[in-house]
C-alpha cells in the first residue's frame, strides 16, 4: 500500500483541509490566522491527469504562491481555466474554447520547521540516455544552483554529491560518490557536480537504496534535517530494491525529492520516491527546464506547496481523442495582486 505524502523530516502535512470548490471555476481559500502578501510568483510543481481522467475529468496539480521576498503567502482566490483538441475531426475549435474548472483544495503541505541545517544526498542519473536528453549538460548548473539555493537558505549544511549509471556493474556498488565527504564547501561541491557524466544504465533504486544505508552511519538525525534528491530521465535497469527503499527512506526518515527529465512512464517511478517518502516531486519537460524543477524543488522544501484538483464540471465535454492536449491555466490573487501559472497536459 502507498504511503501517499506521510509526515517526515522534510514536509509534513500539519494542515488537512477539507474540498472546498465553486462553481464558474472559483475558490476562496483564506488563512484565518495570517494576512495574504501579494502574490509575486506562482510555481508549479506538478501536473497530472488523474488515473480516471476519462470519467472525473480530474487534474491534480501542485502550486507554491510566493510573496516578493519568496516566502509562501496565504491567496484570496483561485480560479482555473481550461481549452483542448482531443484530436478528432470537427471538435478541434473546442481549443479556443475556455472551460471553467472547479478547483477543489486537497491539502496544505507545509515544511517542517527546524533550526537544524540540511544534509542533502544528492543522485544524479548519469546514464548514457543522458547524452540525448540531457546534451548541454543542463543538469549539472541546476544540481549546482539547488545547492546554492539551500545553503543560502542554512549555510552550515552538507551535501555528498553521487551519479549513478556510469561504470555501473549492476550490482552494489551501483553508485559514484563525486565528493571525498561530506561538506558545505560550495567549490568543492561544484567541483564534484562537474564530474557528472552519460554513461552506462540506469541502475536508479540499487543506487538509492545503497546511499541511503551509508547516510544513516554518516549523518545523525539529531544533527541534520536528512533528505535527498534524485534526478533520473529514464526506467530503471531493475526493481529488486524498490520496497527497500521505501522501507529504509520511511525508517530512517529520510525523504526522497524527485525530479523526472522528459516524458514516459518512468515519471511515475520518479513521482512515487516522492509520494512513498514523503518527499517533493516535481518534473522538467526538457533540459531547458531543469533548473526550474531543481529551484522547485528548494522552494518545496521550504515553503510546502497546495495541492489541488481542478475539476471539469461537465463529463459530456472531457477530450476522449487518441491525441489529447489540454492547455490550463490557474489564476491565484493574494494581497490585492494577481497572478497568472499556466501548463499544458498531453
Amino acid at each position: 500500500m502507498k504511503r501517499k505524502h506521510q509526515v517526515f523530516s522534510l514536509i509534513s502535512f500539519i494542515i488537512l483541509i477539507a474540498f472546498a470548490g465553486c462553481s464558474g471555476g472559483g475558490s476562496s481559500l483564506s488563512n484565518e490566522d495570517s494576512e495574504s502578501n501579494p502574490v509575486e510568483e506562482v510555481a508549479v510543481l506538478n501536473y497530472s491527469f488523474d488515473s480516471d481522467f476519462a470519467n472525473n475529468g480530474i487534474i491534480n496539480v501542485d502550486l507554491i504562491p510566493l510573496d516578493s521576498a519568496g516566502n509562501f503567502t496565504s491567496i484570496d482566490s483561485i480560479s482555473a481555466v481550461a481549452s483542448f483538441d482531443d484530436g478528432q475531426p470537427g471538435v478541434t475549435a473546442r481549443a479556443n474554447v475556455d472551460i471553467n474548472l472547479t478547483v477543489q483544495l486537497n491539502q496544505y503541505v507545509q515544511p517542517t520547521a527546524s533550526s537544524l541545517p540540511w544534509a542533502f544526498a544528492v543522485d544524479i542519473d548519469s546514464s548514457g540516455s543522458m547524452s540525448t536528453s540531457d546534451p548541454s549538460d543542463l543538469r549539472i548548473d541546476a544540481a549546482k544552483l539547488f545547492v546554492a539555493s539551500i545553503l543560502g537558505e542554512k549555510p552550515t549544511s552538507q551535501f555528498n554529491i553521487y551519479d549513478f549509471g556510469y561504470s555501473s556493474n549492476g550490482t552494489f556498488s551501483d553508485t559514484r560518490q563525486l565528493t571525498a565527504d561530506w561538506t558545505s564547501d560550495q567549490t568543492t561541491i561544484d567541483a564534484a557536480i562537474d564530474q557528472v557524466v552519460a554513461s552506462g544504465g540506469t541502475p536508479l533504486y540499487d543506487s538509492i537504496y545503497e546511499i541511503l544505508q551509508k547516510f544513516t552511519t554518516e549523518k545523525d538525525a539529531s544533527s541534520y534535517q536528512r533528505a535527498m534528491l534524485v534526478l533520473s530521465d529514464g526506467s530503471p535497469n531493475s526493481y529488486t530494491y524498490e520496497q527497500d527503499v521505501y522501507d529504509y527512506s520511511v525508517a530512517n526518515n529520510i525523504p526522497i525529492n524527485s525530479v523526472s527529465l522528459g516524458s514516459g512512464s518512468y515519471e511515475q517511478n520518479m513521482k512515487d520516491l516522492a509520494d512513498e517518502t514523503g518527499g517533493v516531486y516535481t518534473k522538467a519537460v526538457d533540459a531547458a527546464s531543469l533548473s526550474t524543477a531543481f529551484q522547485n524543488i528548494s522552494l518545496g522544501t521550504s515553503n510546502g506547496y497546495m495541492d489541488y484538483n481542478l475539476v471539469f464540471p461537465d463529463p459530456s465535454v472531457l477530450p476522449n481523442g487518441t491525441s489529447t492536449t489540454v492547455n490550463v491555466t490557474v489564476t491565484i490573487s493574494a494581497g490585492g495582486t494577481t497572478q497568472t501559472a499556466s501548463f499544458t497536459l498531453n
